[in-house]
């Protein structure tokens, strides 16, 4: 007897996946910290206030891990030294610092309670 044709692990929700995608609920504006901003656009990001920060933190870390895994390539075809290796990483690190700032500094809802100052 023929196999049985295999079915996705999404099932039969799983067809329109891009459908899917496009609705991610009700639609949420974000306040941009400047500095962020300022960062991002280094990168040649400008985030629309519907941009949720974590995809821009996504995709600043998958630029990150690109650069990161370059480097490596470069070392293991010897076009540099082994010496200058942890140098070249942490040049990359200071880089990405944004990487480092907690994902709620980098944007709040628009609207949202504002921090209280002191």
């Amino acid at each position: 007897p023929p196999a049985a044709p295999r079915r996705s692990r999404a099932g039969a929700g799983g067809r329109d996946r891009a459908a899917a995608a496009r609705y991610a609920g009700p639609a949420v504006e974000y306040a941009w910290h400047p500095r962020i901003l300022e960062e991002l656009a280094r990168f040649g990001l400008r985030p629309r206030p519907s941009t949720p920060p974590a995809r821009a933190k996504e995709f600043v870390n998958d630029l990150y891990r690109h650069e990161l895994r370059r480097l490596r390539r470069r070392l293991r075809a010897r076009e540099i030294p082994r010496e200058g290796y942890a140098g070249r990483v942490v040049a990359l690190r200071k880089k990405y610092f944004l990487l480092s700032i907690r994902l709620d500094l980098w944007a709040r809802p628009a609207g949202g309670p504002r921090e209280a100052a002191g």
